[in-house]
């Protein structure tokens, strides 16, 4: 259970357990009380192989609680999951056929990895996926990248009547199965570089609706989606609003081939350029988009709405109130500006 915090021994969730044909073998994950509540996920563990596990779709995603269920605003929105793997595939040397491809050698049998190899990226088990929404307007969309090598810098944009892309705000209220104490406008995104023209110097800058999504990372978000065609694209150079060209170097899958200059996160003519968006939407519905200053003001809203429970690390499992959203201050300063909490375990 990745990113757990559960039994690690015994019959557990134990990563260095082995068994083998003929063994039986039932792992029971008890989740206690005072656990992390929002997305999670889950896989083999065996350590020779677990690059090929991965690559070869052996993972799942696990949700504990109902986030939502504590914002009474989005209690009802509709929930949808975007499960982001990569599956290494090449050609089999006789036949010409494409295969999975390994990435330990000849391990199982499988063919080595080749320079020449292609990554493909599906969507909860499909390759670039349409999905047809029934209906538009405010949505909660959790992205779980269950992958241990690629990066992916994730944005949501909407096709206007013009014909331009519109890049949708995004609203996050969760990660690595924590529940926020207040939900947040993505306007610190993906870092960006840009060499300065004329200068021995390199300027960063922070995207705005651009979410980095390294592997094995969930982020839970909210977001207003209006009717007419969307689109999920990872991105990896943005615009700034004046104008300057920003690029990120992370592990990639660009959709930078079917961007435009009407998108603030993706720019046209890339080098880096892909095959297109990871997914696309059609939805359904009159939706049309509120002003971004509309949506905020919608999320001050629902942040009123949320009951907080203020807790230490000393809060008992017992004293958790679980209407409550957990919010804890592990930085926390005496009046002389000594840390309050200290870690249990130290350095040697």
């Amino acid at each position: 259970m990745h990113g757990g915090h559960v039994n690690p021994s015994g019959f557990g969730d134990n990563v260095v357990a082995r068994y083998t044909s003929g063994q039986n073998w039932t792992t029971s994950i008890d989740i206690p009380k005072d656990h992390g509540e929002g997305s999670y996920w889950y896989h083999p563990h065996y350590h020779p192989a677990v690059n090929t596990q991965l690559y070869g779709g052996l993972s799942g995603f696990m949700q504990v609680g109902d986030p939502l269920s504590k914002v009474p605003f989005f209690k009802d929105v509709p929930r949808n999951l975007a499960v982001l793997k990569t599956m290494q595939v090449e050609t089999d040397p006789v036949s010409g056929d494409y295969e999975l491809a390994a990435v330990n050698g000849n391990f199982l049998g499988l063919h080595s990895l080749a320079p020449n190899r292609a990554s493909m990226f599906t969507l909860n088990g499909e390759y670039m996926p349409t999905v047809d929404v029934a209906k538009g307007g405010w949505q909660s969309l959790t992205l779980s990248n269950q992958d241990n090598n690629y990066y992916m810098n994730i944005s949501i944009r909407h096709k206007q009547a013009n014909g331009e892309w519109l890049d949708l705000p995004l609203y996050i209220y969760g990660e690595d199965g924590h529940q926020y104490p207040q939900i947040r406008a993505a306007t610190h995104g993906a870092l960006g570089y840009a060499q300065m023209p004329g200068e021995n110097a390199t300027a960063y800058r922070q995207s705005q609706n651009l979410i980095s999504l390294p592997a094995g990372k969930r982020i839970d978000l909210l977001f207003y989606l209006p009717s007419g065609e969307a689109e999920i694209v990872s991105s990896y150079r943005f615009a700034s609003t004046s104008g300057e060209e920003y690029s990120i170097n992370n592990l990639r899958f660009p959709s930078n081939e079917y961007a435009d200059l009407s998108s603030a996160n993706v720019l046209p003519e890339d080098p880096l350029s892909g095959p297109g968006p990871i997914a696309r939407m059609k939805v359904g519905g009159e939706q049309s988009i509120p002003s971004f200053q509309e949506l905020d003001q919608t999320i001050t809203r629902a942040n009123r709405g949320i009951k907080v429970q203020k807790i230490t690390p000393d809060t008992r499992p017992s004293n958790y109130d679980p209407q409550a959203v957990p919010s804890v201050n592990l930085y926390k300063k005496d009046q002389n500006g000594v840390d309050e909490w200290q870690p249990i375990r130290g350095v040697n």
